[in-house]
């Protein structure tokens, strides 16, 4: 029997499985399966690591107001 060895891999094994579900005509599994991809996500939160975000465009300093 295989075990996630932490909380990555098992986030990345439900995802598989509700790929799965969504694709094959199974909507009441899938619907389980997003309800425990989002349960993990709240309780792994800082152990899953974090998808890579774009670099937000730096903005011009603000004018003084004097």
């Amino acid at each position: 029997m295989y075990t996630p060895e932490n909380h990555q891999q098992m986030f990345e094994i439900i995802t598989a499985l509700r790929t799965y579900a969504g694709t094959n005509a199974m909507p009441g599994t899938a619907e389980l399966l997003d309800d425990a991809l989002m349960i993990l996500a709240n309780e792994g939160r800082g152990m899953l690591a974090s998808p890579a975000r774009p670099e937000r465009a730096s903005r011009a300093p603000e004018p003084s107001r004097s």
